[in-house]
C-alpha cells in the first residue's frame, strides 16, 4: 500500500475557502447535517451509558446484559452492509436516514412492554439494525458535503459530540432523582427529535433527490472499493472494539464504586469534551498526521485508559482517564473516515462507509460478548483485558505505516 497524497488525507477536513464551491444535487445544507448529528447523538448519550443500567433495573444479569448488547452488534455485520447498499440504491442518503429514524422510534417504543431477556433481545436486535445504520450513512452524506466544498466534516460532526455530552450529563442528573426505568422515556424523546432533524435534512437537500448512477451500485463494487483501506479499517476496528467493556459495564462499575448519577454522567461527558475539541481543531492540524499515525496514537491512548480504569483510581484520576476518549475513540474515528473516504466514490459512499462499520461491528460484538463473563469474573480488573484488542490494533497500524513508507 502506498501513502495517500497529503491532499487526499486532508479532503475530509478541507474548508470551503480551499475548495471550489461546487453544488451537488441531492446534498443537504451543512447546518441540517449538524442538527441531525446533534439529535441522534442525544439518543446515543442516553443509550450508551444508561441502557445497560435500565436492563439491570428490569432484572437482567450481567451475562444477560452482555447478550442483549452483543447479539445486535453481531447482526450489524449483515444489517449495516445491506442497509448501506439500500441507501445508495435509493439515490438519496437523507431520505434513507429519515426512514431509518422513523423505524427506530417505532421499534424502541416496544421496549416498555418487553420483559425478560428473550423479548428485550428481539426488540434490541430490530432497533439496533435501523438505529445504528444511520450514522455511517450520515458520515457518507457529511463527507459528500465536504467534498463539494460546502463545509468541513469535523465541524459538522462536533455537534454530535457536544450533544452527547449534554445528554449524558442530563440523563445522569435525571437518574439521580428518578429510577433507572426513566431511560425509556428519555430515549423516546431523543429519537423523536432525530426524526424531526432528519426530516429537516431531507427538506434542505438540493434538487430533492440526487441523480442515480447509470448503473445501480453493486455490493461487490463496495467490497472492491474498501479493500485497499482494509488493514487500517481492521486496526481501527480493534481499537474501537476495546471500548466494549466501558460501553457495556462502565456505568455499572462506576455505580458499584459509589459514584452518583451526576458523577457518572460527568465521567461520560468529560471524554466527549475532548472529542469536541479534536473535531473543532483547524483542519491544518488534524490533517497533518496521516490516518495510520492517528490510529497509532489512538491505540496507545486506549491502552493507557484501560490500565488506569482497571486500577480503580481516585475520581480525579478517573476523570483524566476518561478524557483519553478524545484519542481512543475520536482519533480512531477520524482515521477511519479519512482512509475510507479515499476509496469511495459518491455512488458507493453509503455502502463503503457501512462496510467499514460492519467490520467494527463484528469486532465490537465479539468483545462485548466476552465482556459480560469477564466483568462477572474479574470486576474492574476486567478492563485490563481490553488492552489485548487495542494492542493488536496498535501493531497493525504500525505495520501499515511501515508498508506506506516502502
Amino acid at each position: 500500500m502506498t501513502a495517500a497524497p497529503r491532499g487526499e488525507r486532508a479532503a475530509v477536513d478541507r474548508p470551503v475557502a480551499d475548495r471550489p464551491a461546487t453544488a451537488a444535487a441531492g446534498l443537504p445544507a451543512p447546518w441540517t447535517i449538524s442538527l441531525y448529528f446533534a439529535a441522534i447523538f442525544l439518543s446515543v448519550g442516553v443509550h450508551l451509558p444508561y441502557f445497560p443500567v435500565y436492563l439491570a433495573a428490569v432484572g437482567l444479569t450481567p451475562g444477560e446484559i452482555g447478550i442483549v448488547l452483543a447479539v445486535p452488534m453481531a447482526a450489524r455485520v449483515v444489517t449495516l452492509a445491506v442497509m448501506g447498499q439500500l441507501a445508495d440504491r435509493l439515490g438519496s442518503l437523507p431520505r434513507a436516514i429519515l426512514a431509518y429514524a422513523i423505524a427506530s422510534l417505532a421499534i424502541f417504543g416496544l421496549v416498555a412492554v418487553s420483559s425478560g431477556v428473550v423479548a428485550l433481545l428481539v426488540v434490541s436486535l430490530a432497533f439496533t439494525a435501523v438505529w445504528t445504520t444511520q450514522l455511517p450513512i450520515a458520515d457518507a452524506a457529511a463527507m459528500a458535503v465536504a467534498r463539494a466544498g460546502r463545509a468541513t466534516y469535523g465541524r459538522m460532526r462536533l455537534c454530535g459530540s457536544a450533544a452527547f455530552i449534554a445528554a449524558s450529563l442530563a440523563a445522569g442528573a435525571v437518574l439521580g432523582v428518578l429510577p433507572a426505568t426513566a431511560v425509556w422515556p428519555m430515549m423516546m424523546a431523543t429519537l423523536a427529535l432525530t426524526v424531526v432533524a432528519a426530516g429537516i435534512m431531507v427538506a434542505s437537500a438540493r434538487g430533492g433527490r440526487a441523480e442515480r448512477p447509470a448503473e445501480r451500485p453493486r455490493f461487490s463494487d463496495a467490497v472492491l472499493a474498501i479493500r485497499p483501506a482494509l488493514p487500517l479499517v481492521l486496526a481501527c476496528a480493534l481499537v474501537q472494539g476495546s471500548h466494549a467493556m466501558i460501553y457495556g459495564f462502565g456505568s455499572i462499575a462506576f455505580e458499584a464504586r459509589g459514584f452518583s448519577g451526576a458523577e457518572i454522567g460527568l465521567l461520560w461527558g468529560i471524554g466527549v469534551i475532548g472529542e469536541v475539541i479534536l473535531f473543532a481543531l483547524p483542519h491544518r492540524w488534524t490533517s497533518r498526521p496521516s490516518a495510520s499515525l492517528l490510529a497509532v496514537v489512538a491505540a496507545l491512548a486506549a491502552i493507557v485508559r484501560w490500565v488506569t480504569i482497571a486500577a480503580e483510581p481516585a475520581f480525579g484520576v478517573l476523570v483524566a482517564a476518561q478524557g483519553l476518549h478524545a484519542l481512543s475513540f475520536a482519533a480512531t474515528h477520524l482515521a477511519l473516515v479519512r482512509r475510507v473516504s479515499e476509496t469511495s466514490s459518491p455512488a458507493r459512499a453509503g455502502a463503503v462507509q457501512s462496510l467499514a462499520a460492519s467490520v467494527i461491528a463484528l469486532v465490537m460484538a465479539s468483545a462485548t460478548a466476552l465482556s459480560g463473563p469477564l466483568y462477572m469474573a474479574l470486576g474492574s480488573a476486567g478492563f485490563l483485558t481490553m488492552t489485548v484488542p487495542a494492542g493488536a490494533g496498535l501493531l497493525i497500524a504500525i505495520w501499515v505505516i511501515a508498508t506506506e513508507r516502502r
